[in-house]
């Protein structure tokens, strides 16, 4: 897993404006879900942030995992707090 992370940091360093591209894909929704993923909050403290159902929310996140050919919440997690805007 710490491979893996590492992995996704070198890969990402020097693309800021691959990742602020990847971010303007996203609505305006899946951008505040992603913010909240980032900060750490949990599919259903977002939910309950949001006032979305926890479904709604895991749509969201599978939506933005799609759009960022994302595989694991780990790596969800890692690109959401690398700097989205």
């Amino acid at each position: 897993m710490a491979a893996q992370v590492q992995n996704l940091f070198l890969r990402d360093l020097g693309q800021g404006d691959g990742m602020l591209r990847d971010w303007n894909r996203l609505t305006p929704r899946e951008q505040q879900v992603l913010d909240l993923i980032g900060k750490g909050k949990t599919t259903k403290e977002i939910a309950t942030i949001l006032k979305l159902s926890t479904g709604t929310v895991g749509n969201h996140r599978k939506s933005i995992c799609r759009k960022w050919d994302v595989h694991s919440t780990a790596e969800l997690v890692y690109r959401a707090g690398l700097g989205k805007k």
